[in-house]
């Protein structure tokens, strides 16, 4: 169960000495504008966008302290998950608002321009941003998401207030068997959510990392953040039963056709291996070099007609891992795909 309440952009230390230079600036990131006044003791700021806000078309009080030599702001953001007190970094010309738990993911860079921001276009801004944060707003409440990849549906989350997270997945990647409790945690601005997937060799979970103010959505392939992270993203909204069946139609389709042009190719490069070295073993072969791609087969290697033959059988069938073939150096022999249920 998770409760949409509390956003936290970051932790702070003891009081620093209070920062000196004064600005005056107009705050522009894709789709956000914002404004920033601060005259020594005083600190004011407003940001309006699609996903947060500070709130109003009026700028609000904010602290701006010296942290290990940065200058930080401190001010309350609003978004349509909730409210909280939020963190910035001031740099050269450049505002930066992390906006994830982990360091570096979710952040937004506000660029700082000048003349400043002008009430008219504070009004206009405050406007924009409230009715998105509206729609949000209902958005939340009602607890039904639709995952996208792009403008794929690749899988849907319930988060209801008083009741567990529900979750399916649907594509060449991953595949639960049907709508599947799931744990949902909150980190900080992310809630956490992991389920149990196919496929899974070690008993391995699926994990999803959700950002509430952005609704930018991170399949973590580690603790820390790295480029190589799948980005997804939840709209709102419920998926029909109609649309469901035919995502999850198609990732089998897609997971069957890469596990005949991949597994396959790998094991007809081992098969010309070992023909060459004279020898049908493993031992001959670079076989161990691939052990991501054939991870959930049973490999074995024969004499063959052609050539040694490789034989791939799945540990056990499921989502990626339902193809059973025999190859040799010319190509495939024999392959069958077993259906997962």
């Amino acid at each position: 169960m998770v409760k949409i309440l509390l956003l936290l952009a970051c932790g702070r230390s003891g009081p620093p000495p209070a920062l000196t230079a004064p600005v005056s600036a107009t705050l522009r990131s894709e789709g956000i504008v914002g404004a920033l006044q601060i005259d020594p003791p005083d600190c004011r700021i407003g940001i309006w966008g699609p996903a947060f806000a500070t709130g109003g078309d009026s700028l609000v009080g904010c602290e701006a302290t010296r942290e290990e030599g940065d200058v930080w702001l401190y001010f309350p953001l609003r978004s349509g998950a909730g409210e909280g007190q939020a963190a910035a970094r001031l740099e050269a010309q450049t505002l930066v608002l992390p906006l994830g738990a982990r360091s570096g993911e979710f952040e937004r860079r506000l660029t700082m321009e000048k003349p400043p921001l002008g009430a008219e276009d504070r009004a206009a801004a405050a406007a924009r941003s409230a009715e998105a944060m509206a729609s949000a707003q209902e958005g939340w409440a009602a607890g039904r998401f639709r995952l996208m990849d792009g403008e794929r549906l690749v899988g849907e989350l319930s988060l209801p207030a008083t009741a567990p997270a529900e979750i399916a997945v649907y594509d060449a990647s991953w595949l639960t068997p049907q709508v599947t409790v799931a744990e949902a945690a909150q980190d900080g601005p992310d809630i956490v959510v992991r389920f149990p997937v196919t496929p899974s060799f070690h008993g391995e979970l699926g994990m999803l990392r959700i950002n509430r103010l952005t609704r930018q959505v991170v399949v973590p392939l580690g603790p820390e953040p790295t480029p190589d992270d799948r980005q997804l993203r939840l709209d709102f909204g419920a998926v029909e039963e109609a649309e469901r069946q035919a995502a999850r139609d198609r990732a089998l389709m897609e997971a069957g056709r890469r596990e005949q042009e991949v597994s396959v190719a790998v094991a007809q490069r081992i098969a010309a291996e070992a023909t060459a070295a004279g020898a049908c073993s493993k031992e001959s072969t670079t076989w161990a070099s691939w052990g991501l791609a054939l991870q959930g087969y049973r490999v074995e290697l024969a004499d063959g007609d052609g050539g040694c033959v490789v034989s791939l059988e799945p540990e056990l069938i499921q989502h990626g891992r339902r193809l059973s073939a025999r190859v040799d150096p010319s190509g495939v022999l024999e392959e069958t795909l077993h259906p997962v249920w």
